[in-house]
């Protein structure tokens, strides 16, 4: 995951709700976090940051963190936090701005890869949300400009089935409204409410349960 200062370059919020961009930033992470533990076929999850107040927001959700010694690309981030591994455990890479994320999409996912490399498109088919390496293949990453289309070609499977939770990463003002109506996690929920008060009672949001946030 990018520092703060650079997350999110492409999301512009109301005015009343810009300057607490990164707090977004910081929630949303807290509800992938927490989709991914409770998922049964996850171990354990690890966030890669060169951002010490991520790291922090990490570790109050349960995450395990590897923190970058600087800023770098997001293929080489991973490519580094890959190698830093312990043993060869299967791995796989979750984008960290999934608010609307069910544990039982990111199962389902893991299920269906199985040994298999795996990758999961985004919403519009061109970015990719998700790897699973499998047994037999390198951790190589292709993340950047139609990087869905270049990690299938790359050897990696497709992943089929709707999974709209595991499908909806928030880049742009648009996506966040649209995971609002789909139902995002109790963290980006009060994020939302708190900064855009106006919507408090168009669209009814799901809560996938609690999550503990530093203050």
């Amino acid at each position: 995951m990018k520092d703060l200062a650079a997350a999110k370059s492409r999301l512009e919020l109301p005015a009343e709700a810009a300057p607490a961009k990164a707090a977004l930033v910081l929630a949303m992470l807290a509800d992938t976090i927490a989709a991914a533990r409770r998922a049964r076929r996850v171990d354990g999850v690890t966030v890669v940051t060169p951002d010490v107040i991520v790291a922090r927001q990490a570790r109050v959700c349960g995450a395990s963190v590897l923190l970058e010694p600087r800023s770098q690309s997001l293929n080489d981030s991973l490519a580094w936090a890959l190698s830093a591994r312990a043993d060869d455990s299967p791995a796989a890479v979750l984008l960290a701005d999934l608010p609307c994320l069910q544990h039982w999409e990111l199962d389902r996912a893991l299920r269906e890869a199985g040994s298999q490399p795996v990758v999961c498109s985004d919403r519009d088919g061109a970015g990719t949300v998700f790897l699973s390496f499998g047994s037999q293949h390198g951790p190589t990453t292709h993340f950047g400009a139609d990087s869905f289309v270049r990690h299938v070609e790359a050897g990696f499977c497709p992943l089929r089935g709707a999974m709209p939770g595991l499908r909806h990463d928030v880049d742009t003002y648009s996506s966040l409204l649209a995971a609002r109506m789909l139902g995002m996690g109790p963290a980006t929920s009060r994020w939302f409410e708190a900064r855009l008060p106006w919507c408090r009672h168009s669209h009814p949001i799901r809560s996938t349960g609690p999550v503990r946030l530093s203050s």
